[in-house]
């Protein structure tokens, strides 16, 4: 078990393009939370890039009426 959460580890770190950094969890416990957490963030950065893109996208358009 200790394997797959260190795989899945890597993987996301690897994916979410965090980086390794010099501080980086130790135990299984640790790398679950790092592994949480990374999700939730790339959830909320990729949220705030669809509103900041929705807004550009309806100012085209409203520029495009005018």
């Amino acid at each position: 078990m200790e394997q797959y959460i260190s795989a899945t580890y890597w993987a996301i770190t690897t994916m979410v393009t965090v980086g390794y950094g010099d501080i980086h969890p130790t135990t299984s416990y640790e790398r679950m939370v790092a592994i949480f957490n990374m999700c939730i963030a790339s959830g909320m950065y990729a949220y705030i890039i669809n509103i900041v893109s929705n807004m550009v996208r309806q100012y085209n358009t409203l520029a495009t009426k005018y």
